[in-house]
Formats: structure tokens, sequence, C-alpha cells
């Protein structure tokens, strides 16, 4: 398998597609489990594309430019997690062929090859949820960008390419908020392979803000400014240390790659033939490892899925670490290791069994609906952060994100809090609200006309026919 990669033939990509489609594959024997991110994603989708505007009418701080991809693909194909599976494939795919020709075209290696496609593509199968269309694969998409800008300084590089590099960047943190950490990354980038002036960092800087500036505008024209920063950019100064998984469940799934990321920086660091460019490439993509793992503190709720920003790292250190290694026979069974391994974590990770139930566990982030709740079909609000309410349902009001709705949730004892919070009730009236929260007494306390339109059932209150618009 190695020796057919090496050739530098771009008919190989073929090859890397047929491995990756193969591994995808697997899933459509056994359907996925929804993840509670995609169902985020799917009720910003379906919200947006009924008319509302991202974070007036939808509290949530998935960025801007991911939340607008989510939206048509909801007017095109509907409610479709399926489309996202599909579509990341074809992404990682594209994403994986481009990044192997920029290693071409600047010699990183001395050998032409086609490996870094290969381990790109199997690194995105390590886990079953970076198979989908997440914020942060889509935004990989543009960072390839950036990379590929900086490792072009070292030619006579223009000021415009600079200027393209910062609003690449800046298209990059508007598809994951987290990303605004990679300013520390090019920063230092520039100077591995070129001495930058002060007014090349300007232009840098210039080129992020022409990008903001646009939708500063635009929310500024639309006079929600103030919901922008609220549910978007201030979120940014939030540092979270939440996570789906286990760190159990994180070495498990992830064992593969990390033990042949360990055997590359052995076999790269023993070794001492690198000219400079590539052992200031090694450096780069060294610090690009640092950069997207702190990422994940600015990340929501961490998952594996974040993990596909490492995958560039990966590649460039995998073929490495095969192009060094002399004894052809072991190699190739290395490589046959690598393949099946990852194959067998990505689907385990998703179907573990015997054993592997004590060590992998995706529960936490896997959709449930709750029992005794056959609801489908209607307007709901969710008093509470438990998202698998929404599963065959639409949102009412924009608070979906339960973390931003304190800012009235958590003032309901004020005025301000309770008249805002019954404003954005009366402009679409949820059939049924779930509280989780235990709010709802205290909220139809305070207002007599919210209280005279619902029935309760438990937890639930049902919208009376007659207070229906």
């Amino acid at each position: 398998m190695i020796s057919f990669f090496k050739i530098n033939d771009p008919f190989r990509l073929i090859g890397v597609f047929f491995i990756l489609g193969m591994i995808r594959l697997i899933f459509f024997f056994q359907t996925p489990p929804l993840l509670i991110p995609e169902l985020n994603w799917l009720i910003i989708g379906e919200k947006l594309s009924n008319g509302g505007l991202m974070y007036v009418d939808v509290w949530d701080n998935i960025a801007p430019l991911s939340a607008l991809i989510y939206r048509s693909l909801h007017e095109i194909k509907g409610n479709s997690a399926l489309t996202y599976h599909i579509l990341a494939m074809v992404l990682i795919f594209l994403q994986a062929a481009f990044f192997n020709q920029v290693l071409l075209k600047k010699n990183v290696y001395n050998e032409k090859n086609y490996l870094p496609a290969l381990f790109y593509v199997l690194f995105a199968c390590s886990s079953f949820d970076m198979l989908t269309l997440s914020p942060p694969l889509l935004s990989l998409t543009f960072l390839l960008l950036v990379i590929r800008n900086i490792l072009s300084l070292h030619d006579n590089a223009l000021d415009n390419e600079v200027f393209k590099t910062g609003i690449y960047l800046g298209i990059a943190i508007l598809l994951y908020l987290p990303n605004f950490v990679f300013l520390a990354f090019i920063a230092i980038g520039f100077a591995f392979f070129r001495t930058a002036s002060i007014r090349q960092y300007l232009l840098f800087f210039y080129g992020i803000s022409f990008v903001f500036s646009l939708l500063f505008l635009y929310y500024f024209w639309i006079g929600g400014l103030s919901y922008f920063l609220q549910n978007y950019l201030f979120t940014m100064l939030t540092i979270n240390f939440g996570a789906y998984l286990s760190w159990q469940t994180l070495l498990t799934v992830m064992a593969v790659p990390i033990l042949f990321l360990m055997l590359a920086f052995f076999k790269i660091f023993g070794e001492g033939s690198f000219i400079n460019f590539q052992k200031n490439t090694q450096l780069l993509l060294l610090l690009w490892l640092a950069t997207a793992l702190l990422t994940n503190l600015f990340a929501p709720t961490f998952a594996t899925y974040q993990l596909i920003l490492l995958a560039p790292v990966f590649s460039v250190f995998a073929t490495y670490f095969f192009l060094l290694y002399k004894r052809r026979f072991l190699k190739e069974i290395l490589g046959l290791i690598l393949l099946i391994g990852i194959g067998l974590s990505g689907y385990l990770s998703c179907f573990p069994t015997g054993r592997l139930k004590n060590y992998v566990s995706y529960q936490e982030m896997m959709v449930k609906k709750p029992q005794d709740f056959d609801i489908i079909n209607k307007k709901i609000l969710v008093l509470g952060d438990n998202l698998s309410y929404y599963l065959g349902n639409q949102l009412a009001t924009p608070y979906l994100n339960w973390q931003l709705s304190q800012v009235h949730f958590a003032n309901l004892a004020y005025y301000s809090g309770m008249i805002a919070v019954y404003e954005n009730l009366q402009k679409n009236m949820p059939e049924v609200i779930v509280d989780e929260a235990g709010l709802a007494t205290q909220i139809f306390g305070k207002v007599n006309l919210l209280q005279t339109s619902y029935i309760k059932q438990g937890k639930l209150y049902f919208l009376k026919k007659e207070a229906r618009k």
C-alpha cells in the first residue's frame, strides 16, 4: 500500500478516495446515531431557512458562515444528517488532495508522493464524528489556504498574498470561532520563513478586519449588532472545560494516530538530513499542533470531531515517517496496521462491542428522545439544555442555547428580564413548553396573559387552541 502511494502520479488520488469511501461505507450498513451537535446544526438550519436571523432570532454561538451553510443545506435538502456525512466525505477528500499538492509544490519532501493525502483521509476516519460536516471541518479549508501562503513566504511573496492570508483566517474564524487562536500561529509562522515588516503585519490584520467589518456593517444595518456581539463575538472570551467525552474514551479512540505520530517524531528528530525549509516546515506544523489543541479551550463543549484540525499535522509527520523508514516489507506491514487500526477505531468508536464498551462511550453526545415524549411536528421551547426534545420538532422563540439564554432567564426577578422573555414568547408562541429548569411557574406567575394561554401537564405546557394565532 505504501509503495503504491509513493509514486508521483495524480491518479493515486483515486485510490485515496476509494479507501475513504470503503471506510465510510461501513457506516451505511449500520446508520450512525444522530449527535447532539448535528441536531443543533439542523435546528439552526431549519430556523434560518424559515426566515430567522442568526443571533437575533436564534440564540446560539455557532459561527455565522457555518450557520449560513446549514441554512442553505436545509433549503436544498431539508433536515438530513446523511447530507452532512456525504458532503463531509467529499470535502475531506478535496482538502486532502489540495494539501498534498501544496506539499508537492513546496518540496516539503525529497520524494514527490501522494502519501500525505492518504494519511489525511485516514486521520479523518479515526472517529466516526469527524465524518460529519462540522464547523471545524468547514473552517479547515481556509486554514489550509493560510498554511499554503505561509509556506510561500520564502518566495518573494507579494503584499496582496499577505492580505489574502488575513482574509482566509477571517473567514476561518467566521466558520469556527475558536480559530482566532491561529492569530498567534500566523504571527510566529511569518518569522519562520520571512522577516516580515510591520507594514505586512498590518496588511494581515487589515485582511481580517476587512472580513469582520462586512459582518459588522450587516448587523448594524439590520439593528442586530448587539445580538451579534453578545451571542457570538464576546463568547470567545469564555474558556470552557466541558466535554462530551471522557479522557479514557478520547485516548482509546485516538490511540492509533497518537502511536504513529509519536513514532514519526522519534524518527524525524533522529534524522539530520533536512534542509532549512523542511526543518522550518516541521516546526511550523508542531506550532499548528499546539494551536489546534488550544482551540479546544474555547469550544463550547469538547468532542473528537474538533480534532479534525490536526489532520494536516498527522498527514505531514506520518509521511515523513514512512519515507524515512528503510525496511520495505515492515513499512508495508505498518501501513496496513495503520489502515486497519484506524478503520476499526472509527467503526468501534460508534459501535463499541464487548469490553470496549467500558472504555469508549459517546452516550453523552448522542441524541436520545426523552421517554414519555412522543410529540412531533410542533413548535416547542425547552427551558433547559436538553436539545433532544427538538428531534422532529421546530424551535419556537430564539432561545436555543440555554447558556446564552441566561441573559434573560437568570434575570426573571427584574422587570427588564421578564419583559424580554414575554416579548420573545409573544412573537412566536410555542405550542409546547418543556420546563426542565422549573422556570415556567415563575414566568406564568408574573404574566397572567401567558398563564391563561397554556395548560399544564407535568413539566409540559400546551398552548390552548383559542390562544393560537
